[in-house]
């Protein structure tokens, strides 16, 4: 059932009848049926979709990409892959909002205290649909690509868009950070990965999902790193510190992939069509 758009109008012949002006209400009993979509494969990337976005990710930009739209072309599916995070918490990321603290670890028998760096997803960032901050750690293989270096050598606040370039009033509805993870999802569709079944950035998170059950995480913490409710009251208590979750994030296997040549093309209406059929990104509620 799929009652959504009728329920505006059974309210409204709900308020006549109340004010008197109707004498019953016609659309007390209508109900939409909608046939149910059979699902056909898994909702999050394969191996070799995953392998196919991320080699992309690393080749080399066109010239005539904007900074920022080529870091967050680099950085974004990435992050995504690693965190399992929604694609509007990672293009609404701020340097403030990359942070580093200290671990004591066993190593070789000894004590060694050493520096480890993580995000803190944020809604004073923007959209954040718990509406509550995390903090998430980052994969070591991200700071081996030298993503902490690229935050340090960012020379604005936004790590994927430019606050000078930005449209004035772009707020609200389709913000910027909106905007630069609807491209990506573009740029992945232009790649070939057009399965409707399967959303362009959102299905990283099913894929993270699926990897660290594999990979044996706990499930809390697996929940807590992708900003999912818990199972249980009890598991609503307390909190889930970035040290807490260090250990979990380091059973991911790592994806071992080489740059792909460019893959900038001049967009055909083609490729615009597939990466709006279905849309994107469509808003994230999970």
């Amino acid at each position: 059932m799929k009652d959504v758009h009728i329920a505006a109008v059974r309210a409204v012949f709900s308020w006549a009848c109340g004010q008197g002006k109707m004498e019953a209400n016609p659309a007390e009993k209508v109900k939409v049926t909608v046939p149910v979509k059979p699902k056909l494969r898994s909702k999050g990337f394969t191996d070799d979709e995953a392998r196919k976005i991320l080699s992309a990710a690393l080749a080399l930009p066109s010239r005539l990409t904007t900074p920022e739209h080529a870091a967050a072309r680099r950085w974004v599916p990435w992050l995504c892959a690693y965190t399992g995070a929604r694609v509007n918490e990672i293009t609404q990321l701020r340097r403030k909002d990359v942070l580093e603290g200290t671990l004591v670890r066993e190593e070789e028998g000894r004590q060694v205290e050493k520096t480890y760096y993580f995000i803190r997803i944020t809604p004073e960032a923007g959209s954040q649909k718990n509406h509550t901050f995390r903090e998430v750690p980052l994969h070591d293989h991200l700071i081996e690509q030298g993503f902490i270096d690229f935050v340090k050598r960012c020379e604005q606040e936004p790590l994927f868009y430019s606050t000078r370039r930005q449209k004035k009033g772009v707020t609200g509805y389709n913000p910027t950070y909106a905007r630069v993870g609807q491209s990506i999802a573009v740029w992945v569709r232009g790649l070939g990965i057009d399965h409707p079944d399967v959303r362009p950035n959102h299905a990283w998170r099913h894929r993270f999902k699926t990897i660290g059950r594999r990979c044996g995480m706990d499930s809390a913490k697996l929940d807590a790193i992708q900003g999912h409710a818990q199972a249980d009251e009890g598991g609503s208590y307390g909190g889930f510190p970035w040290d807490s979750l260090k250990s979990e994030i380091d059973k991911h296997p790592r994806y071992e992939v080489v740059a792909a040549e460019t893959t900038d093309r001049r967009k055909t209406r083609h490729s615009k069509d597939r990466a709006s059929n279905p849309s994107p990104e469509a808003p994230d509620n999970t």
